[in-house]
Protein backbone atom coordinates (compact mmCIF):
# COMPACT_ATOMS: atom_id res chain seq x y z
CA UNK A 1 0.00 0.00 0.00
CA UNK A 2 1.38 3.47 -0.57
CA UNK A 3 -0.64 7.31 -0.84
CA UNK A 4 0.56 9.87 -3.49
CA UNK A 5 0.57 13.39 -1.77
CA UNK A 6 -2.53 15.87 -2.19
CA UNK A 7 -0.04 18.43 -3.68
CA UNK A 8 1.10 15.91 -6.38
CA UNK A 9 -1.89 14.70 -7.38
CA UNK A 10 -3.13 18.67 -8.28
CA UNK A 11 -0.07 18.46 -10.37
CA UNK A 12 -1.01 15.70 -11.87
CA UNK A 13 -4.62 16.79 -12.71
CA UNK A 14 -3.27 20.03 -14.31
CA UNK A 15 -0.65 18.71 -16.50
CA UNK A 16 -4.12 16.42 -17.70
CA UNK A 17 -6.29 19.66 -18.02
CA UNK A 18 -3.25 21.19 -20.66
CA UNK A 19 -3.43 18.09 -22.73
CA UNK A 20 -6.94 17.56 -22.88
CA UNK A 21 -6.56 14.56 -20.87
CA UNK A 22 -7.82 12.33 -17.62
CA UNK A 23 -5.74 11.63 -14.31
CA UNK A 24 -6.37 8.17 -15.25
CA UNK A 25 -4.41 9.04 -18.59
CA UNK A 26 -1.44 10.32 -16.89
CA UNK A 27 -1.63 7.60 -14.07
CA UNK A 28 -1.28 5.06 -17.10
CA UNK A 29 1.47 6.76 -18.94
CA UNK A 30 3.61 6.67 -15.74
CA UNK A 31 3.23 3.02 -15.01
CA UNK A 32 3.71 1.97 -18.93
CA UNK A 33 7.01 4.53 -18.42
CA UNK A 34 7.90 2.80 -15.44
CA UNK A 35 7.28 -0.85 -17.14
CA UNK A 36 9.14 0.71 -20.61
CA UNK A 37 11.84 2.11 -18.51
CA UNK A 38 12.67 -1.72 -16.65
CA UNK A 39 11.97 -3.80 -19.76
CA UNK A 40 13.69 -1.33 -22.13
CA UNK A 41 10.87 -2.48 -24.35
CA UNK A 42 9.32 0.31 -26.82
CA UNK A 43 5.64 -1.81 -27.41
CA UNK A 44 3.89 -1.63 -24.16
CA UNK A 45 0.56 -2.88 -23.09
CA UNK A 46 -1.29 -2.62 -19.98
CA UNK A 47 -5.03 -3.70 -19.76
CA UNK A 48 -7.50 -1.58 -17.87
CA UNK A 49 -11.05 -2.23 -16.88
CA UNK A 50 -14.18 -0.27 -17.59
CA UNK A 51 -17.75 0.13 -16.40
CA UNK A 52 -19.66 -0.79 -19.33
CA UNK A 53 -22.56 1.47 -18.87
CA UNK A 54 -22.82 4.07 -21.23
CA UNK A 55 -26.35 3.94 -21.69
CA UNK A 56 -28.17 5.49 -19.24
CA UNK A 57 -30.97 2.69 -18.95
CA UNK A 58 -28.40 0.62 -17.50
CA UNK A 59 -27.20 3.02 -14.68
CA UNK A 60 -29.63 1.58 -12.18
CA UNK A 61 -29.08 -2.00 -13.00
CA UNK A 62 -27.63 -4.28 -10.59
CA UNK A 63 -25.27 -6.66 -12.33
CA UNK A 64 -21.99 -7.22 -13.92
CA UNK A 65 -21.31 -4.88 -17.19
CA UNK A 66 -17.45 -4.64 -16.69
CA UNK A 67 -15.54 -5.16 -19.97
CA UNK A 68 -11.55 -4.96 -20.04
CA UNK A 69 -9.65 -2.87 -22.91
CA UNK A 70 -6.02 -3.29 -24.30
CA UNK A 71 -4.19 -0.02 -23.91
CA UNK A 72 -0.75 -0.13 -26.02
CA UNK A 73 1.80 2.54 -26.60
CA UNK A 74 4.56 3.42 -28.84
CA UNK A 75 7.70 4.47 -26.65
CA UNK A 76 9.85 4.99 -29.52
CA UNK A 77 11.76 7.98 -30.14
CA UNK A 78 12.41 8.73 -25.80
CA UNK A 79 9.58 11.69 -26.13
CA UNK A 80 9.08 13.52 -23.09
CA UNK A 81 6.11 12.39 -20.99
CA UNK A 82 3.87 15.53 -22.18
CA UNK A 83 4.12 13.89 -25.26
CA UNK A 84 3.86 10.43 -24.59
CA UNK A 85 0.66 11.40 -22.27
CA UNK A 86 -1.02 12.85 -25.80
CA UNK A 87 0.20 9.21 -26.97
CA UNK A 88 -1.72 7.39 -24.59
CA UNK A 89 -4.68 9.69 -24.75
CA UNK A 90 -5.30 9.03 -28.11
CA UNK A 91 -4.87 5.22 -27.74
CA UNK A 92 -7.54 5.87 -24.56
CA UNK A 93 -10.11 7.18 -26.44
CA UNK A 94 -9.91 5.24 -29.42
CA UNK A 95 -10.60 2.45 -27.00
CA UNK A 96 -13.15 3.58 -25.09
CA UNK A 97 -15.08 4.23 -28.56
CA UNK A 98 -15.06 0.16 -28.97
CA UNK A 99 -15.57 -0.26 -25.19
CA UNK A 100 -18.87 -2.39 -26.15
CA UNK A 101 -16.93 -5.26 -27.43
CA UNK A 102 -16.05 -8.16 -25.25
CA UNK A 103 -12.63 -8.64 -24.95
CA UNK A 104 -13.25 -12.70 -25.36
CA UNK A 105 -14.17 -11.31 -29.32
CA UNK A 106 -10.59 -9.58 -29.49
CA UNK A 107 -8.95 -12.77 -28.38
CA UNK A 108 -11.24 -14.33 -31.14
CA UNK A 109 -9.86 -12.11 -33.53
CA UNK A 110 -6.61 -11.72 -32.71
CA UNK A 111 -6.19 -15.45 -31.91
CA UNK A 112 -2.67 -14.49 -30.07
CA UNK A 113 -0.28 -17.68 -28.66
CA UNK A 114 -2.01 -18.55 -25.68
CA UNK A 115 -0.59 -19.59 -22.34
CA UNK A 116 -2.41 -21.17 -20.00
CA UNK A 117 -0.58 -18.91 -16.98
CA UNK A 118 -1.05 -15.89 -18.80
CA UNK A 119 -3.67 -13.33 -19.60
CA UNK A 120 -3.93 -13.16 -23.15
CA UNK A 121 -2.68 -9.58 -24.94
CA UNK A 122 -2.01 -7.43 -21.35
CA UNK A 123 0.27 -8.99 -18.25
CA UNK A 124 -0.64 -5.94 -16.22
CA UNK A 125 -3.86 -4.38 -15.17
CA UNK A 126 -4.69 -0.55 -14.26
CA UNK A 127 -7.80 0.21 -12.33
CA UNK A 128 -8.81 3.74 -10.88
CA UNK A 129 -11.69 4.44 -8.56
CA UNK A 130 -12.98 7.62 -8.44
CA UNK A 131 -16.71 7.47 -7.47
CA UNK A 132 -17.43 8.08 -3.93
CA UNK A 133 -19.31 5.05 -2.45
CA UNK A 134 -23.10 6.22 -1.20
CA UNK A 135 -23.79 6.15 2.38
CA UNK A 136 -27.54 5.33 1.90
CA UNK A 137 -28.68 3.37 -0.79
CA UNK A 138 -32.74 3.22 -0.70
CA UNK A 139 -32.78 3.67 2.93
CA UNK A 140 -30.26 0.96 3.25
CA UNK A 141 -26.56 1.84 5.46
CA UNK A 142 -23.82 1.29 3.52
CA UNK A 143 -20.03 0.54 4.43
CA UNK A 144 -17.33 -0.53 2.78
CA UNK A 145 -15.13 -3.39 4.02
CA UNK A 146 -11.93 -4.24 2.70
CA UNK A 147 -11.56 -7.46 0.54
CA UNK A 148 -8.38 -9.58 0.60
CA UNK A 149 -8.93 -11.62 -2.77
CA UNK A 150 -6.16 -14.47 -1.33
CA UNK A 151 -5.04 -14.87 -5.01
CA UNK A 152 -3.90 -12.44 -7.83
CA UNK A 153 -5.85 -12.65 -11.03
CA UNK A 154 -2.54 -10.69 -13.20
CA UNK A 155 0.84 -11.07 -12.78
CA UNK A 156 0.29 -7.42 -11.74
CA UNK A 157 -2.08 -5.03 -10.92
CA UNK A 158 -1.88 -1.26 -10.02
CA UNK A 159 -5.39 -0.25 -8.11
CA UNK A 160 -5.71 3.62 -7.02
CA UNK A 161 -8.49 5.45 -5.18
CA UNK A 162 -9.41 8.99 -5.15
CA UNK A 163 -9.83 10.02 -1.62
CA UNK A 164 -11.93 13.16 -0.64
CA UNK A 165 -9.06 14.89 0.86
CA UNK A 166 -7.40 14.65 -2.58
CA UNK A 167 -5.09 11.78 -2.29
CA UNK A 168 -4.58 9.13 -4.48
CA UNK A 169 -4.53 5.62 -2.11
CA UNK A 170 -3.18 2.79 -3.99
CA UNK A 171 -1.76 -0.29 -3.80
CA UNK A 172 -0.21 -3.25 -5.94
CA UNK A 173 -1.51 -6.47 -6.21
CA UNK A 174 1.11 -9.27 -7.42
CA UNK A 175 1.76 -13.10 -8.29
CA UNK A 176 4.09 -14.19 -6.09
CA UNK A 177 5.42 -16.62 -7.99
CA UNK A 178 7.07 -14.15 -9.92
CA UNK A 179 7.46 -11.30 -7.84
CA UNK A 180 8.76 -11.30 -3.81
CA UNK A 181 7.49 -8.20 -1.53
CA UNK A 182 11.13 -6.87 -1.56
CA UNK A 183 10.33 -6.28 -5.22
CA UNK A 184 7.23 -4.66 -5.12
CA UNK A 185 8.35 -2.40 -2.20
CA UNK A 186 11.59 -1.26 -4.33
CA UNK A 187 8.54 -1.06 -8.05
CA UNK A 188 6.56 1.18 -5.13
CA UNK A 189 9.45 3.59 -4.08
CA UNK A 190 10.82 3.82 -8.10
CA UNK A 191 6.67 4.48 -9.44
CA UNK A 192 6.35 7.66 -6.68
CA UNK A 193 9.91 8.77 -7.19
CA UNK A 194 8.35 9.23 -10.89
CA UNK A 195 5.21 10.54 -10.07
CA UNK A 196 7.18 13.17 -8.23
CA UNK A 197 9.65 13.93 -11.34
CA UNK A 198 6.46 14.14 -13.77
CA UNK A 199 4.77 16.65 -11.74
CA UNK A 200 7.80 18.60 -11.65
CA UNK A 201 9.14 18.02 -14.87
CA UNK A 202 6.26 16.60 -17.84
CA UNK A 203 8.66 18.00 -20.39
CA UNK A 204 11.92 16.26 -19.86
CA UNK A 205 12.86 12.94 -21.57
CA UNK A 206 11.33 9.81 -20.38
CA UNK A 207 14.66 9.01 -19.78
CA UNK A 208 15.70 11.57 -17.74
CA UNK A 209 12.77 11.17 -15.33
CA UNK A 210 13.93 9.88 -11.90
CA UNK A 211 13.30 6.61 -10.58
CA UNK A 212 15.84 6.56 -7.91
CA UNK A 213 15.13 8.24 -4.66
CA UNK A 214 17.95 10.31 -2.94
CA UNK A 215 18.67 7.99 -0.24
CA UNK A 216 19.06 4.72 -3.16
CA UNK A 217 20.77 7.07 -5.31
CA UNK A 218 23.45 8.05 -2.64
CA UNK A 219 23.55 4.00 -1.64
CA UNK A 220 24.32 3.13 -5.54
CA UNK A 221 26.69 5.87 -6.26
CA UNK A 222 28.52 6.35 -3.21
CA UNK A 223 28.12 4.09 -0.46
CA UNK A 224 28.40 0.80 -2.58
CA UNK A 225 31.44 2.45 -4.54
CA UNK A 226 33.22 3.53 -1.43
CA UNK A 227 36.02 0.89 -1.92
CA UNK A 228 38.99 2.81 -1.25
CA UNK A 229 41.32 0.95 1.08
CA UNK A 230 44.86 1.59 2.09
CA UNK A 231 47.63 -0.92 1.60
CA UNK A 232 51.03 -1.16 3.64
Amino acid sequence: NFVVPAHIVTALRQLAQSCNATLYMVLAAALKTLLHRYSGQDDVFIGTAIAGRRQHDVEPLTGFFINTLVLRTDFTGNPSFRDLLVRVRDVALAAYAHQDIPFERVIEELRPVRDPSRTPLFDVLLVLHKAPVPRRLSGLQIEQLPVTNGAAKFDLTLELTETPDGLLSGFFEYDSDLFELATIDRLITHFLSLVVGIASAPDRRLSELPLLPDTERRRLLVELNDTQARYP
